[in-house]
């Protein structure tokens, strides 16, 4: 394992080097680089400490058996992305041991719903539209772009967000539906009709 077991983060090739030699270190190496941000997140979908716990484990599980067999991995991304779905899996199975009245849908779902569009499922659609909205938050300002980053993709609250930007929860609330209403004339200038 080399440089994890002297206390620095192990490099990402160094990971992907266990990872596909089959070395169960592989998974210590994930945990100690990105198991914080794989809490996070998982919590901040579930509001569950146990259930956030168990998703970790799951992720963990599914990492190791769904690790790229070659090929670039930005290992950051993948265990980001794997962590988003295997949480709002768990949120959507109805598995919670306890729901949080006040977050009865995820960001995504509520952002979902003012995006959709019949046909909506289609992969060709999805990733089209996942281009568009890429393209959209890099032309606003970073501020904007983090506060919408946090809320749909990092599953944060409004206050949460309010209290790691300093800024009133009604800034954020200001803030995200500005951009949802500039996001939706953005995308239905490029040819999608919400």
């Amino acid at each position: 394992m080399g440089s994890a077991e002297r206390g620095h983060l192990p490099a990402d090739s160094e990971i992907i080097r266990l990872f596909r030699a089959r070395d169960e270190h592989a998974l210590a190496c994930v945990q100690q680089k990105y198991g914080a941000l794989i809490s996070n997140l998982a919590f901040n979908v579930l509001r569950n400490k146990l259930d956030s716990e168990e998703c970790v484990n799951d992720v963990m599980l599914k990492l190791w058996g769904s690790f790229p067999a070659e090929g670039d991995v930005c290992i950051g991304a993948f265990v980001s992305a794997l962590t988003r779905r295997t949480a709002i899996d768990f949120f959507r199975r109805g598995t919670r041991k306890s729901a949080v009245p006040a977050q009865l849908t995820l960001p995504v779902d509520e952002l979902y719903d003012e995006l959709s569009t019949p046909g909506a499922e289609d992969e060709f659609f999805a990733k089209e539209l996942g281009k568009l909205i890429s393209e959209y938050l890099l032309s606003v300002s970073a501020k904007k772009r983090r506060v919408f980053v946090m809320r749909y993709y990092g599953c944060y609250t409004a206050a949460e967000i309010a209290n790691r930007l300093g800024v009133s929860v009604s800034a954020v609330d200001k803030s995200l539906a500005k951009t949802k209403t500039e996001l939706r004339s953005y995308l239905e200038r490029n040819g999608f009709r919400l």
